[in-house]
């Protein structure tokens, strides 16, 4: 079908070109942070991590007032001018400096709030990334809009791995959490500056108001549900801070970090990739809805067995990897591992209501599901501690199939076509497990050190979930490896 139309294969080789520099920027960045992380774990406190979750959730929440939704704008016009990137080059600018004053004012009563006097020094600092990031906020939304993810894997892995670099140096230094906020601000500079150099675009003294009012009608909806959903995934670190203290806070970060890393370099990378896409086929429902299905079900096949590896092995991986002291991280660890894999297939929802030029959608589901969250959050976190913040957060996540309906919905599908979709990664993963507990008996594995049981564990794993798919779902597996092989091929 493609081989008749050229418009079509251009865009596929377009799209699979940037799904596998997208999936490979966040493997490596992923697989950088990772490394990073396992050695900071023995270098700095749990401590040191809540003190840096705390500053930059307050910095995460600063940004969405100046992320007005016009990068998205942008993407889904089909046709951009110079006056209207321009409009927004400036838009963006003068926010930035203005988030960055913000910063700088709120940052007391940031201290005040967390009861922690650290974290003021912690947002003086990190305040002057918002003014840098502006400096290229055209430059990547227009490398997005183009597919053009070569570029950018390019810059977030180099300027990842000096980041983690200068960490390392600084929490050898006996800099403590500074080291942390540190590397952050130098990775922040060198994006930049890589962004500034790859797509040399300088903007023309030019403003409309009109251009503006343009963009933001469809922007102010993609900001409102940017904002909700910044909230809705970060309230349990907000009330975790405050009603747990900063230790438990670090443990939780860390149990938060290890599944949604996953989340990232792989169904994030799959999500930014996509929506461009689903902008070009925004008008047919026929094979925007393949390509949607699609891309659940191998975000599937891949995701869920690495999460229900993780949360089967979590206390052996934790205890090998970051140290006994990081233990309490175990049972939290399990339960978002489970959050997780919701959360992966769910995350191409957004993309495809804001290519559908139906934002709001996901504005007022978030605005529905924000004091949902909050409510379970608190009841979770005041009776069970951590593991009841994990709880509250994969109920959240299950209640959100609604979400994925309303979707469905819009390119003429159900729920029905989704959930078979996840049939073979789902069964797949349940004889996985089936067997591990088999084989984790006294008299098997069972009884050996934590690190050989985390090496056979794994190595059975993958033989089990692997021959699975081959056996009972062949066409699911080599859809899954023609989809990699086609990104392999298009990336040269």
């Amino acid at each position: 079908m493609d081989n008749q139309n050229p418009a079509a294969e251009s865009l596929t080789a377009r799209a699979s070109r940037g799904a596998f520099w997208a999936l490979a920027s966040n493997i490596a960045v992923s697989a950088v942070s990772f490394a990073g992380t396992v050695v900071l774990a023995r270098l700095l406190d749990p401590r040191d991590f809540g003190l840096l979750g705390m500053a930059v959730l307050v910095t995460g929440i600063v940004q969405l007032f100046g992320s007005l939704g016009l990068g998205g704008a942008l993407i889904q016009k089909e046709e951009v001018s110079r006056e209207g990137l321009s409009t927004v080059y400036w838009v963006n600018l003068a926010a930035g400096a203005a988030l960055t004053l913000i910063c700088l004012g709120i940052s007391p009563l940031a201290a005040w709030f967390f009861e922690e006097d650290a974290v003021q020094g912690l947002l003086v600092l990190l305040s002057f990334t918002f003014f840098i990031s502006s400096l290229s906020s055209i430059h990547t939304t227009m490398l997005y809009k183009d597919l053009r993810m070569k570029q950018l894997a390019v810059i977030e892995i180099s300027s990842r791995f000096l980041r983690v670099a200068v960490m390392l140096v600084a929490a050898c230094l006996g800099m403590g959490f500074w080291s942390l906020a540190i590397g952050m601000v130098v990775e922040r500079i060198l994006k930049t500056g890589g962004l500034l150099l790859v797509f040399p675009w300088t903007p023309a003294f030019l403003f409309s108001w009109a251009k503006f009012q343009t963009l933001f009608r469809y922007g102010r909806n993609l900001f409102g549900n940017n904002f909700l959903t910044y909230l809705n995934r970060n309230m349990d670190f907000l009330i975790t801070g405050r009603v747990l203290g900063v230790e438990l806070l670090g443990f939780y970060q860390m149990a938060y970090n290890l599944p949604f890393l996953l989340l990232q370099y792989v169904s994030d990378s799959i999500g930014s990739t996509s929506f461009p896409v689903f902008c070009k086929l925004q008008h047919d429902n026929q094979r925007l809805a393949g390509g949607y299905l699609r891309i659940v079900r191998c975000i599937a096949l891949g995701a869920f067995p690495v999460l229900a590896g993780l949360a089967y092995c979590a206390e052996d991986f934790i205890h090998v990897v970051y140290g006994a002291r990081w233990l309490p991280a175990v049972t939290p660890l399990r339960i978002l591992c489970l959050g997780a894999a919701l959360a992966s297939i769910h995350s191409v929802v957004t993309p495809l209501l804001n290519a559908k030029g139906r934002p709001e959608i996901s504005f007022r589901w978030n605005a529905v599901r924000l004091p949902l969250t909050v409510i379970a959050i608190l009841v979770g976190a005041r009776w069970l501690g951590l593991a009841g913040v994990a709880w509250a957060m994969l109920v959240v996540e299950v209640v959100s199939v609604v979400l994925v309906g309303i979707a469905l919905r819009l390119i003429e599908q159900d729920l029905g076509a989704y959930f078979r979709s996840l049939v073979s990664s789902t069964v797949a993963c349940a004889m996985m497990l089936g067997v591990l507990l088999v084989l984790n008996q006294p008299f098997l594995f069972g009884s050996w050190a934590p690190v050989l049981r985390l090496v056979a564990n794994t190595a059975a794993g993958v033989g089990v979930y692997t021959a699975t798919v081959y056996l009972f779902f062949r066409a699911d597996l080599m859809e899954l490896m023609a989809f990699m092989q086609q990104m392999i091929r298009k990336s040269r």
